[in-house]
């Protein structure tokens, strides 16, 4: 059985690009959901609040673009 519905083939810049962001969105929100209260995040408009997720978050986010890009590029086929 096949984990993806298409074949996805890494062979060209754009598409571990394409890799890169996805890893990082879904990284972002992950920790999003997994360390910050939502409920206080909706109800404070504190810029303090929201700068500090999106620079805390943001850093962990790149790291998870790039080991999706590297788990991509060791596991995806090539052609």
């Amino acid at each position: 059985m096949t984990a993806t519905l298409r074949k996805t083939v890494l062979s060209s810049v754009w598409q571990y690009f394409r890799l890169f962001v996805i890893g990082c969105f879904v990284t972002f929100f992950i920790f999003v959901i997994a360390f910050h209260d939502i409920n206080r995040l909706f109800t404070s408009n504190t810029l303090v609040t929201w700068s500090g997720i999106l620079v805390f978050n943001g850093r962990l986010a790149i790291v998870g673009g790039l080991s999706s890009v590297i788990v991509g590029k060791l596991v995806l086929p090539k052609s």
